[in-house]
């Protein structure tokens, strides 16, 4: 009786794996043209069945993430950890449900949710040293994190030259992460170079370096750098806003330098039209209001006082803004009132 209960068994699997097998793929396909709801549809199919729970729960959790939804996340991809801890992947993803679930939890649990999202990386990396993905976000996990939690700008640094040492662009990167974090402007500066010359398509490398130019009064250089980020194009949503804000920066640095005014005025024009500041990162941000500000400024250098007032108009009745642009559009009225 045993013997049989045992074949059939095995049978069921042999028939079962194909069409589980069949049900990933199409998941992962799925995944990759970002029709996620049909993902999550194929990965379901197969997160009961033995030879194939594993990956359906693990790419299940992955895509939740992928669409947004890190809590929803974590019961899949802890169901996967659970039956295979020996995964890097796996962990990985376990490690991002459980860092970005941290972000919006209550004081109360977020902690723990840290602290499970740092052990994730560090098991993935220890499964696989060249998981760069998890070095990544280790990194930016030890840059960011209170020292309760875990965080650690030196072990940071660590990382960072770990990853630079398997790939010098993302470790140029993440490199320049942790000079900035660590305040180190210079370090931060050569590393940039470095980028720039390296990957001349990065735009972080223009970003960093303009930033630190602007930061030291170098109004050129900087203008220069923010003109060479908006004549670069991005496949990957991150990188095409981060493009996009170049057209601010270059707005405000021709703002704040009193150079290439009508450049600046088209800059940030475009800026305030290409960006939607309902973007849930936005949602909470000074930035519309600073932009207009700016806008506010270029007009008043180029003599347009009408426009001048329309975009001071814009800022000042903006809903979002913080205590330092309230001083600056304070001063601004000043100077507004005598140019009339």
């Amino acid at each position: 009786m045993a013997k049989t209960t045992l074949a059939f068994a095995l049978s069921a699997a042999l028939l079962v794996a194909p069409a589980a097998l069949s049900d990933i793929k199409a998941g992962i396909k799925a995944q990759e043209d970002g029709a996620f709801d049909v993902a999550l549809t194929e990965f379901k199919k197969d997160i009961n069945v033995t030879t194939s729970r594993f990956e359906a729960n693990w790419r299940t959790g992955q895509t939740y993430i992928m669409m947004g939804d890190p809590k929803e996340a974590l019961n899949y991809l802890e169901t996967a950890i659970e039956e295979n801890a020996d995964h890097a992947e796996a962990q990985y993803w376990w490690g991002a449900a459980n860092g970005q679930t941290a972000q919006s939890a209550s004081i109360f649990s977020a902690l723990g949710y840290a602290k499970k999202s740092k052990k994730a990386f560090e098991r993935a990396i220890e499964l696989d040293p060249d998981h760069l993905e998890a070095r990544g976000a280790l990194v930016q996990y030890l840059l960011q994190a209170p020292g309760i939690a875990g965080g650690d700008k030196d072990a940071a640094l660590v990382q960072a030259n770990e990853i630079f040492a398997r790939d010098k662009s993302k470790g140029l990167v993440n490199l320049i992460a942790a000079h900035q974090a660590r305040e180190e402007p210079a370090e931060a500066m050569a590393k940039a170079d470095a980028l720039v010359a390296l990957d001349p398509s990065n735009y972080i490398g223009y970003s960093v370096r303009g930033q630190i130019h602007r930061t030291d009064g170098s109004m050129e250089k900087a203008y220069a750098d923010f003109k060479a980020l908006t004549s670069l194009t991005g496949t990957e949503e991150d990188e095409i806003d981060n493009i996009k804000f170049g057209n601010y920066y270059l707005g405000a640095v021709a703002s704040k330098g009193k150079i290439h005014i009508a450049e600046g005025i088209e800059a940030m024009t475009g800026f305030l039209s290409d960006t939607e500041f309902t973007k849930p990162y936005l949602e909470s941000s000074p930035l519309e209001g600073y932009a207009n500000y700016y806008l506010a400024s270029l007009y008043l250098q180029n003599g347009n006082l009408t426009a001048a007032r329309t975009s001071f108009d814009t800022a000042q009745s903006s809903k979002r803004k913080d205590k330092d642009l309230k001083k600056l559009l304070k001063k601004f009225k000043k100077v507004l009132k005598k140019a009339t």
